[in-house]
């Protein structure tokens, strides 16, 4: 697997987005047959709720499970006890990057790239969606009130970076231009 460290690029004071490429998490698609998504829901939300994962929604009947790469085995072993049957589980974790925006003027920056109306009334804390960022399909979450998390495919990750860059200069962003993972 890639060297994935934690490499983060701290807002200047007059940085006013600032871009972190996260130590490389799990992450699991989780897909419900029609007929069982509602249990498929429940469960799942129950199981987010008692801390084991980060779920978010990627669609009709999809999701996605977030949690530290070490607990990958564990976590696709509870997934598969508990939706056997229901639902069926893909591990992403080696095939997405995950990439965090955050600062005063991330949201300017990302409305550059997508339609998504990123308005905290609209798009709040914890609201997740598959979108266009520029011309590449990520998976984009709000994380916090300032600060959003954009899944890629790995072989996408250095456009999308590069793509963020050019969209928070503005805003003083003085990441390196040079993608800080390996691919």
């Amino acid at each position: 697997m890639p060297d994935m460290t934690v490499k983060t690029i701290r807002p200047t004071l007059e940085s006013r987005v600032a871009l972190r490429l996260p130590e490389a998490p799990a992450i699991l698609h989780v897909l419900a047959s029609r007929a069982k998504c509602d249990s498929v829901a429940e469960k799942l939300g129950r199981m987010a709720a008692a801390g084991r994962f980060i779920l978010r929604a990627a669609g009709p009947d999809k999701w996605l499970a977030l949690a530290p790469a070490a607990e990958a085995p564990r976590l696709i072993a509870e997934l598969r006890n508990a939706l056997a049957g229901s639902a069926s589980l893909l591990d992403q974790s080696d095939g997405r990057v995950l990439v965090e925006l955050s600062g005063s003027e991330a949201r300017e920056a990302l409305a550059k790239g997508t339609g998504v109306d990123l308005d905290p009334s609209v798009f709040p804390v914890g609201h997740s969606t598959v979108t266009a960022f520029g011309h590449l399909t990520v998976h984009l979450a709000r994380t916090g009130a300032d600060t959003y998390e954009l899944i890629v495919t790995r072989s996408y990750a250095e456009a999308l970076w590069e793509m963020l860059i050019e969209a928070a200069r503005e805003f003083g962003c003085d990441a390196p231009r040079q993608f800080p993972g390996s691919i």
